[in-house]
């Protein structure tokens, strides 16, 4: 059917001014009054409970300056240097101070060893030929026994150590 052969239907052919059916929702004026009835309803709402902020209605809030806190200095990193051979640490006793930031990094000379420091945590496995680095938590003080967590052999009981953390 071209447009020139369409023809309205008696049910949808009504004069101009005779509008006595409901508004269609299709209809462009229902749509733009409902529209702008949403805005003028939210916005008096908005305003009156003091949902919109003041600035955007021309009076700007006080600012209040706040201080930035300045970031504590960087403490230089210390690393400790420890080999673990046949049956001991090397050294076997390592001091350090509280919140000093310290890595230990030990060397399998010989064998496998584990690093177990309970009391800090840690648990680790040193191979032979290899580095393993570990960072000690220095947040609290006093003296952690540190052992080989790896049967090693038959000296393998006196695989120990401490590490001292003093303030």
């Amino acid at each position: 059917m071209t447009p020139l052969q369409w023809q309205e239907s008696p049910q949808q052919a009504q004069p101009p001014g005779n509008r006595s059916s409901a508004v269609g929702k299709s209809d462009p004026w229902f749509a733009i009054s409902i529209t702008l009835i949403g805005l003028i309803i939210g916005f008096w709402l908005g305003r009156s409970r003091g949902v919109i902020r003041p600035i955007a209605l021309g009076n700007p809030p006080t600012q209040i300056a706040v201080p930035v806190p300045k970031a504590p200095a960087l403490a230089k990193a210390r690393t400790i240097k420890m080999t673990a051979a046949l049956w001991k640490f090397t050294p076997n006793v390592v001091r350090i101070k509280q919140g000093e930031k310290v890595t230990l990094e030990i060397t399998g000379v010989s064998g496998t060893h584990g690093l177990s420091v309970p009391g800090l945590g840690i648990n680790e496995t040193i191979i032979q030929g290899n580095t393993v680095s570990v960072t000690l938590p220095t947040d609290k003080t006093g003296t952690f026994d540190f052992r080989c967590s790896i049967q090693c052999g038959s000296g393998h009981a006196d695989m120990k150590g401490q590490i001292v953390i003093e303030t």
